[in-house]
This record gives structure tokens, C-alpha cells and sequence, in this order.
């Protein structure tokens, strides 16, 4: 049986008051969720209790608390990066609604593995800029005197914002998610470099989605499967 569920069940009343803690910073947090999701403010502490646990960010705060007095202190706060929180909280309280009509919660660690897993594979899956601009910012980093292991967690964090996605669609065909990574990245390159309309990105989506798409072919091809280019 799964535990540590998305709903986080008896854990609510904790997580709403670590939730609470550490969003004080960002006044606006649950107003806007709230506007993109219509979502309670329970709701929202779930789903940033999951987000916290999916991605681990008790540790990694914990690791940038301990650069006090080590680097800038304006470095320091931009490495805790809350506009990451607003979009993945945003993405699970979506994921709740999903879980919950299905009645089959799911679990923190699940997505916790394979957000590890998308981490894994961004060498192999990003494209050649974003790849560019990962090992851009890690050396960056570590010349303002971050250690080299936090410099690369955080240098990865950009490409992890739609690990969840990536999950759920590997979860949904079977497909390694190596390959499903690979094929996102490689997607939303597509769209960046040709400026596709939105009829053609949702086509892409689609077929990215279902289980029978083999989506990389089309996308080095330049055209969608069915042959016709984006229009």
C-alpha cells in the first residue's frame, strides 16, 4: 500500500502548518494558486506538501541554509527559488483532482522516484541549449562559491519543473521514462524553434499522450504523424 499520499490524509494539520511556514515569504502564494486552480487552501497546503516531499526540498533548503555567511546573501536567496513552488504546487493540486476521481491517491514517493529518475536522464534529454544553460549556470554557481553538488542540483532545477508531467505520461504508457524525458525535451524545443501555432502544439500533445505515438520520429522529421506539417 502506498503511503505518503498526495491528500496526505492525517498529515494535513502538520503540513498546513509547514506550509504556512514556509510560504510566508511569498504573500501572494495561495491567492494566486488559488485563482489558477480554485483550489481551498487546504488543498493547496496538500499539494505543496507533496511538492516539498516529491522534490525534496526540506533537504535542499537545508543545504542552501548552511551557505549562511559563505556566499552573498542575495545569491542565497535566489537559490531558494519560490516561483518553482508556485508552479509545481499548482500542478498537484490538478493532480488531487485526478487522483481523487480515479479514487486511487498517489503517492509523494512515487513521484519523488521518478523526479529522481527525469534528474537521471537530463544529460541524455535536454536539447543542445537548455543543456547549454544548465552547465552554464552550475559553473556559474561554483565560481560564487556554491559546493559542486548543490551547483548541479540547483543547475538542474529549471529542467525538473516538468519531471511530474514527464511521470505521469511514462505512468500512463508504459514507456521508460528516459525516453518519455527525451521526447518532451525534444518537443518543446520543436515548438520554440519553429513557433508553432496552438492547433499544432495541441495535436503534438496528443499524440505525445497516447500510448501509440512515437512522437521523436515526427518531431526530427519536422512533421506530426499523418504526415502534413504543423500548420
Amino acid at each position: 500500500m502506498r503511503s505518503s499520499t498526495i491528500d496526505c490524509g492525517a498529515r494535513s494539520s502538520h503540513a498546513a502548518r509547514q506550509f504556512h511556514d514556509s510560504i510566508a515569504a511569498v504573500p501572494s502564494f495561495v491567492v494566486r494558486i488559488a485563482d489558477q486552480t480554485g483550489a481551498s487552501a487546504a488543498q493547496i497546503a496538500a499539494a505543496f506538501a507533496a511538492v516539498r516531499d516529491s522534490y525534496g526540498m526540506t533537504a535542499l533548503n537545508s543545504e542552501i541554509d548552511a551557505l549562511d555567511a559563505k556566499i552573498l546573501g542575495q545569491l542565497q536567496l535566489e537559490l531558494y527559488q519560490p516561483w518553482r513552488i508556485c508552479c509545481s504546487t499548482a500542478w498537484f493540486v490538478s493532480a488531487q483532482t485526478r487522483s481523487s476521481r480515479r479514487g486511487s491517491p498517489e503517492s509523494s514517493a512515487h513521484y519523488r522516484e521518478g523526479i529522481a529518475a527525469v534528474d537521471a536522464a537530463l544529460a541524455a534529454a535536454l536539447p543542445q541549449a537548455p543543456a547549454a544553460a544548465r552547465a552554464g549556470r552550475e559553473s556559474e554557481l561554483r565560481r560564487q562559491g556554491v559546493p559542486e553538488a548543490l551547483a548541479r542540483r540547483i543547475a538542474a532545477l529549471p529542467g525538473l519543473v516538468a519531471a511530474p508531467d514527464i511521470v505521469m505520461v511514462a505512468d500512463r504508457t508504459g514507456r521508460p521514462i528516459a525516453e518519455v524525458a527525451e521526447t518532451y525535451f525534444a518537443a518543446a524545443a520543436f515548438f520554440r524553434s519553429t513557433g508553432s501555432s496552438c492547433r499544432a502544439r495541441h495535436r503534438h500533445c496528443r499524440l505525445f499522450r497516447s500510448p501509440r505515438a512515437r512522437p521523436r520520429a515526427s518531431i526530427r522529421s519536422g512533421r506530426p504523424s499523418g504526415g502534413s506539417p504543423p500548420r
